[in-house]
């Protein structure tokens, strides 16, 4: 009915409104009819139990308005969106969206009555969908949080299966959203968005529904602690099912059996890359059918693959040979009939970034210098780094204060496997008092298993120490990086999100040439 009922007053003014309801208890039941706002019908009839709202011609008398409405398609989307958002949230009642073309009536949309919110999800946005979901249900203060969040594979390039619902009201915020896909971290490839269904409930007082003349943000009056909450508990869920959010790298009972180190969320490292063996690597890749693969790629098929899924099985070297690479940027592999094309910096990004956090679990190694190296900064910069100190020393970064303006290093760690000169430094620790002041700007005190700080150490280690792109590299080096890549937890994305593999499959190849 709207805000206070307005929204279907407001309808009734622009449009002619047939309205049908009949009450469990009465025989009978009323149908009133309107007319640009006026009431021109009332009968008493007989109807089915329940609330009907026919709208026709929606703007008739108003033309000028009528222009503002976006295309037919997506003013069909949005309908649905909201249809699908409140069968979601309100399960136990029967939807149904049915749309009229020509003089055919199509069910657009069916809902049945479920006893739970998972049911329905099975029902509106289907299996796929619903299998790759994790349950989430809280109570934090005297609010309650429940619903469920998708699985690092179940992505999509906009926010399109995130749902959210607070006190029964469909709502957008900026701001939880965010605090959510940051717990993911780099599980998720740039620009792509997880499935979030949530329901919260809690006091009115703590919410301000008057910042859109829909209703449809709002803002928290006190949101830290509930952000920081949310967040803490979706983070535990992503860790308790990271075996099965990982890259399908081994099955749930292998992983209990193998493992004994903590699994951590951002990172899932529950192995050192070093020390995986080929079975795990031929566990991983037959395990890995749901892999993301909404990767944009400029070739006349869409079903190109990213991922490493079930028929592919890596036996040995030979399974991926090095045919070469593309302007020292790309390695070209042939992977039984699939073609690779790998992001040689973007790969070996990854498996610096999980060398790292694995590295944290224990102690980065550094190497020393003979001599420290002076950076010059200025006063506040440089003591910011010292402030952040504690935090360096963690991967083998030892700083101190400089006499004269700046800050000494007094070395580096050892996982720095380019050329260390005072430019490479400088433009490292640049990027990290970028980051470190980015952090400080966060939402509330949200704490992942590695702090944000942390984690942006980790992206600006991995990248600089990274082969870097367009440097000469020789097949060696490629076979080397791949057989590193197909290690990790999460190879299909870099420390910052970007693809780090695209594969074309003989069919896809030889479509390209018409054959």
């Amino acid at each position: 009915m709207g805000f206070r009922g307005e929204a279907l007053a407001s309808i009734s003014s622009i449009s002619y409104v047939d309205v049908e309801s009949k009450m469990s208890h009465n025989p009978k039941g009323k149908r009133l009819e309107f007319q640009g706002g006026k009431l021109i019908s009332d009968e008493t009839i007989s109807c089915k139990d329940g609330t009907f709202i026919h709208v026709y011609n929606i703007f008739y008398n108003t033309p000028v308005r009528k222009k503002f409405l976006k295309t037919s398609v997506t003013e069909r989307k949005r309908i649905s969106d909201l249809i699908i958002n409140y069968c979601l949230m309100y399960p136990k009642i029967h939807f149904q969206l049915i749309e009229k073309s020509n003089d055919d009536f199509q069910v657009r949309i069916e809902s049945p009555k479920r006893n739970d919110m998972l049911s329905t999800i099975y029902d509106v946005l289907g299996p796929e969908i619903a299998n790759q979901l994790m349950p989430l249900k809280k109570t934090i203060g005297h609010w309650k949080v429940s619903g469920y969040i998708s699985k690092p594979s179940l992505i999509r390039s906009d926010r399109s299966l995130q749902f959210i619902n607070i006190n029964g009201r469909p709502i957008r915020n900026q701001e939880l959203q965010s605090t959510i896909e940051d717990v993911y971290g780099s599980q998720l490839m740039r620009k792509t968005y997880p499935a979030i269904i949530l329901k919260l409930k809690g006091p009115y007082d703590a919410i301000d529904f008057n910042v859109h003349p829909q209703k449809s943000e709002i803002r928290f009056k006190t949101k830290d602690v509930l952000l920081s909450e949310i967040a803490l508990n979706i983070l535990k869920v992503l860790e308790e099912n990271a075996e099965l959010s990982k890259i399908q790298s081994l099955k749930l009972d292998r992983i209990k059996n193998k493992s004994n180190s903590k699994i951590s969320t951002n990172f899932s490292l529950s192995k050192n890359i070093q020390s995986s063996s080929k079975q795990d690597v031929k566990d991983f890749i037959n395990q890995s059918s749901n892999f993301p693969s909404s990767i944009d790629f400029p070739v006349p098929s869409s079903s190109i693959q990213t991922s490493l899924d079930d028929d592919y099985v890596y036996e040995n070297e030979e399974d991926h040979q090095v045919l070469g690479h593309i302007m020292n940027k790309f390695g070209i592999l042939q992977v039984e009939n699939e073609l690779w094309l790998v992001d040689i910096h973007a790969a070996d990004e990854r498996v610096k970034f999980e060398m790292y956090a694995n590295g944290l679990e224990r102690k980065v190694s550094s190497q020393q210098f003979l001599e420290p190296i002076n950076i010059p900064l200025i006063n506040s910069e440089a003591q910011i780094l010292i402030d952040h100190k504690h935090i360096l020393d963690k991967f083998g970064m030892k700083i101190s204060k400089s006499v004269n303006d700046g800050i000494l290093v007094h070395s580096m760690p050892i996982y720095y496997d380019q050329d260390i000169s005072i430019k490479s430094i400088t433009d490292m620790i640049s990027d990290m008092l970028a980051h470190i002041n980015d952090s400080s700007k966060d939402i509330g005190e949200i704490k992942t298993p590695l702090d944000r700080i942390e984690l942006n150490i980790i992206q600006r280690l991995s990248c600089h120490g990274a082969i870097r792109s367009g440097y000469p590299v020789s097949k060696e080096k490629i076979r080397y990086v791949v057989s590193n890549l197909l290690k990790c937890s999460f190879p299909w994305t870099c420390a910052h999100g970007r693809p780090t593999v695209m594969r074309i499959d003989k069919n896809q190849l030889e479509s390209l040439f018409y054959r």
